[in-house]
């Protein structure tokens, strides 16, 4: 145990100082150059692999530096480490195994029931760490994707009323439709900032009356009153001329789930970002308006 511990500690400083003799060395803006050549060839994507790329650099600066001091202080302290490690693990099968089994004296049933006592407590006690190290280690990646974003500011900081399924739609739509389009919204949400982040597309997005003056509260905790395409007089639709009809709904009361599929470039735009699996729990439906029903 302390050879191998001795060689152990040493064997990772020398790797950790490697580490970070090469991520201390090479510059932030030379790695994300290097993230940048396989992104695609969209704005967004680069903007976002970019700032990913810079939160795991610092973070590999900080950890290296953490871990190597660790390490350093461990390799100074080699004995005492390895008999507190020893320690530990003694500990810890006395405390997961029965008072008192197995001993010698004891049937063979008692000494099987003890040792499967253990076995057990053991196995719980590794899927706990287990499932704690999953749990960082996710928190670290989803601090890492939401950086090129936030970075040190708060959610209520930056664009406070733009969910992550509103900059899919933007994304989404700001890629399907040309740039002069006409594009009739409709939505359960007040969306007149799309037209700020799509221009120069024009947007018509008609409010129902009931929601005219209704504050929206956030994950659609409060239900706004919607248009749908139906609802729609034939001569407002034919005074706006749209180019491209948006259905974007996220109220329980008016996501149809057998339509969440319907457009198929929205899923596809969607699961490459999110996964071959995913199926968008809100309705987001583009058509050009020569393929909707005429009014």
């Amino acid at each position: 145990m302390k050879g191998f511990y001795f060689w152990g500690t040493r064997f990772a400083v020398a790797i950790l100082a490697v580490s970070l003799a090469v991520v201390w060395m090479v510059p932030v803006d030379v790695a994300q150059n290097r993230a940048l050549q396989s992104a695609p060839d969209d704005t967004y994507a680069q903007f976002k692999i970019a700032g990913e790329t810079e939160a795991l650099w610092w973070f590999l600066r900080a950890s290296c530096s953490a871990l190597l001091l660790v390490s350093l202080i461990a390799a100074r302290n080699d004995r005492r480490v390895a008999r507190f490690l020893q320690s530990l693990i003694s500990d810890l099968k006395s405390a997961t195994s029965r008072p008192g089994c197995p001993t010698p004296e004891m049937p063979a049933g008692s000494t099987f029931s003890a040792s499967f006592h253990a076995s057990i407590c053991r196995t719980l006690i590794a899927a706990w760490l287990l499932l704690a190290l999953v749990h960082f280690g996710n928190s670290l990646w989803r601090r890492m994707q939401d950086w090129p974003v936030y970075r040190t500011r708060s959610g209520a900081e930056v664009l406070p009323n733009i969910s992550q399924s509103n900059r899919d739609v933007i994304r989404y739509v700001k890629q399907a439709t040309p740039p002069g389009a006409r594009i009739l919204v409709l939505s359960d949400q007040k969306l007149f900032f799309l037209s700020y982040y799509l221009f120069p597309r024009r947007l018509i997005h008609p409010m129902h009356p009931e929601s005219e003056f209704t504050i929206p509260l956030p994950f659609q905790q409060r239900q706004l009153a919607a248009y749908q395409l139906a609802d729609l007089d034939p001569a407002y639709r034919k005074r706006v001329a749209a180019d491209y009809v948006l259905e974007y709904f996220e109220g329980r009361g008016n996501v149809d789930p057998a339509r969440t599929t319907a457009d198929a470039r929205w899923i596809a735009f969607e699961r490459r970002e999110h996964g071959s699996r995913y199926r968008p729990p809100y309705l987001v439906v583009l058509r050009p308006a020569r393929e909707v029903s005429p009014p």
